[in-house]
């Protein structure tokens, strides 16, 4: 086949488009499509696998691991004999190079590297950093806690210093699982840290309530971090909050506190020069106790530029004033001139299965009106453990307050039957031909005079559209289905 017309840009991107089984196929079918068909494949790794599978076979004996359920097994790699330069050179110089990013999962039931063999492969390539994947830019560091129950303690203790191998003088992005009790884990960790003081993504993970939090606290306060543009981590201190604020290029914050018994910590920054806080944010995303959100959110400057707010209260359960006062503080902390992605969800409980009727005191409700500010919004997403009960009027100046909205969610945990609607369908449909860009809608309404007549002809292009109404339709027991 005659590929010559066709430009690199174009066969990587036609690849980009593919699953791995079809870029097999591709890198099977013509010379001019191997090259651009291996890139793609090996751009992007969720295992050791791929590399286990260029080494010669007769290298290993291969051991099953039991599991920490009855049937499961991992099988693990040692080495049946001395690794040696030849034994690495196919893989180092035809497949190292096209890896960018790498996230290894040490998951049951998956071929893995015993950690002798680990240090065979060191050995047998000169132990220099990123030897193993020289161009890799994004590094998702294996958690060892997750392998502990099939490859072992020793496993889970020696593993994390041969991560090194993977990581070269290019990467940009690291995620990294906060260490537990496993300090050759913590050293990898910070001499990685030190190695790429110009990283633009740290994602820094910790579950539970086991992790080191000193050590994270370390990880961002003791260095400048002057590219850095997307931190993650799972709490926050003082000393933290207020070395990312004043970080020059940090777009992407998320602070995701899920931990039960995680001591509530209220931040705050100093009086003062507030404008110079977080002079590059676009994105924030908080979890956490609704004390937490609401200190976090007084960090914002006043005249900040943020795009994108995401707000997950973790409490199971909040009042009508609580959801009101973390309404009023997003509303009055961020920027109707750039805000346009606000989502305020409650992590709370699932609700789905309860079949009786709840206690909803449907004499409070929630007011949304001082949203209605934000012109800009192009999403907004309301969800409590009970729905938000749009009034006809609150409805009815929804296009006016956003007129270029295309993502509508009203949502609730709860079961919706037990909730009376405030709006029916005509409300709907003069929703919709206000929202000429609306291409996604939750919420609760009444059904219940809905006549069999046909929708409106400007309603005609719903046909087109990726989702319409997805859930929350009311319809009263009495209503024949």
């Amino acid at each position: 086949m005659d590929t010559s017309s066709l430009s690199p840009e174009i066969l990587r991107n036609v690849c980009e488009h593919m699953d791995n089984a079809e870029r097999f196929s591709m890198a099977l079918t013509s010379r001019g499509f191997l090259e651009p068909a291996l890139d793609s494949l090996w751009q992007d790794l969720y295992s050791f696998i791929p590399f286990i599978s260029c080494l010669p076979a007769d290298l290993w004996n291969i051991r099953d691991n039991p599991g920490p359920f009855e049937g499961d097994t991992t099988q693990v790699l040692h080495p049946r004999r001395m690794a040696t330069p030849k034994d690495m050179d196919r893989y180092l110089s035809f497949y190292a190079p096209r890896i960018r990013s790498l996230r290894p999962h040490l998951l049951d039931n998956e071929m893995t590297l015993s950690i002798e063999a680990f240090e065979a492969i060191r050995l047998a390539t000169g132990g220099k950093d990123g030897v193993l994947s020289p161009l890799l830019t994004n590094f998702y560091w294996p958690s060892p806690d997750a392998a502990r129950y099939s490859l072992g303690e020793e496993f889970t203790k020696l593993l994390s210093p041969y991560m090194s191998l993977f990581l070269g003088s290019m990467v940009t992005t690291l995620y990294l699982p906060a260490p537990q009790d496993t300090p050759l884990h913590a050293g990898s960790l910070d001499q990685a840290l030190r190695q790429y003081p110009r990283l633009r993504t740290l994602v820094l993970q910790g579950t539970g309530s086991g992790f080191d939090r000193e050590f994270i606290e370390s990880c961002i306060t003791s260095f400048p971090w002057e590219d850095l543009e997307h931190v993650s981590v799972p709490f926050v201190t003082n000393p933290i909050i207020r070395h990312l604020a004043r970080l020059p290029r940090l777009r992407k914050l998320v602070i995701q506190d899920s931990a039960e018994d995680s001591p509530v910590t209220i931040v705050t920054l100093p009086v003062g020069a507030s404008d110079a806080f977080f002079p590059a944010l676009k994105s924030f995303k908080i979890s956490g106790s609704l004390p937490a959100l609401q200190a976090l959110l007084h960090c914002i400057p006043p005249t900040n530029a943020i795009t994108h707010i995401h707000c997950m209260p973790t409490e199971d359960h909040l009042s009508i004033s609580e959801r009101q006062d973390i309404i009023k503080t997003i509303t009055t902390r961020c920027n109707p001139s750039t805000l346009t992605r606000l989502i305020l969800f409650q992590d709370g409980p699932d609700y789905e299965s309860i079949d009786n009727p709840l206690d909803v005191d449907l004499s409070q409700e929630i007011d949304i009106s001082p949203i209605f500010r934000f012109r800009e919004l192009r999403e907004l997403k309301l969800w409590f453990e009970d729905p938000v009960r749009l009034t006809p009027a609150e409805f009815a100046t929804i296009p006016k307050a956003f007129p270029n909205i295309k993502t509508l969610d009203f949502g609730s945990f709860m079961a919706l039957n037990f909730i009376p609607p405030r709006i029916n369908h005509t409300h709907l449909i003069s929703l919709l031909q206000g929202c000429p860009y609306l291409i996604s809608l939750k919420l609760l309404f009444d059904a219940s005079e809905i006549s069999g007549r046909s929708c409106p002809a400007r309603l005609s292009h719903w046909s087109t559209w990726r989702s319409i109404i997805r859930r929350s339709i009311h319809r009263p027991k009495s209503y024949p289905l």
